[in-house]
Parts: structure tokens; C-alpha cells; sequence
């Protein structure tokens, strides 16, 4: 093995005389795990976080329904229609099925149908 393969990661570290055999885990595997999980974890919470917006890489501080928007891109965030205008239109729809299902019962042909 050549001498420098021990400083890229190749092969076995050499460990002081008199340690115990846990050495190599306690000195270089956990800790190297520890710094990918923490590093890990601040990747992901700051893509939790990010505007939602294709490429933007700014922090989301205003959620439009649960989903962060930075302040540029709030704008292009905002529904086309407001929560009342989506409930009555909600309304309507169930109002139209209930309608089709008496008509159904009734005998008369039913909109559905054709």
C-alpha cells in the first residue's frame, strides 16, 4: 500500500500503541458520520424553509397555503380565486349533485347520464 494512502481515506488508519480497538471508530468513522448528519440536517432544514419560486434561493417568510415565498416572489404566490369564492363555487357543486341525485330517484333523466 502506498504510504499516503492512510491520509485519503484508503485503507487502515495507523493508531497509536496501547489503544484500545475502538480507537478507529471513536477517532474517524462516528465522527465523521456526526458532521455529515449535522451538515445534512442544515441542508434540509434550510430547503424546508427556502421560497418555494424555481431557482430562488432567498428564505421564505411568508407561507401562502403552508409553502414559503420570499417577499420577491409573494406576488406570483397569491390563488386566483379568495377562500369565499372557492367555497361558494364548493357550495354550488354539491348543491347541482344533490339536485342531479333527486332528479335520479324521481325518475327523470338525470344530467349525468348524457
Amino acid at each position: 500500500m502506498h504510504p499516503w494512502a492512510w491520509a485519503f481515506g484508503i485503507g487502515v488508519h495507523p493508531y497509536p500503541a496501547g489503544t484500545p480497538w475502538t480507537y478507529q471508530l471513536w477517532s474517524g468513522f462516528l465522527p465523521s458520520l456526526t458532521v455529515a448528519t449535522v451538515i445534512g440536517s442544515a441542508l434540509s432544514l434550510y430547503r424546508l424553509n427556502n421560497c418555494h419560486q424555481d431557482r430562488c434561493w432567498r428564505l421564505g417568510k411568508h407561507r401562502v397555503g403552508g409553502t414559503p415565498w420570499c417577499t420577491r416572489h409573494v406576488g406570483a404566490a397569491t390563488p386566483a380565486q379568495t377562500d369565499s369564492e372557492l367555497l361558494a363555487e364548493i357550495r354550488d357543486l354539491l348543491a347541482r349533485i344533490a339536485g342531479q341525485r333527486r332528479t335520479r330517484t324521481t325518475g327523470a333523466p338525470c344530467a349525468c347520464w348524457r
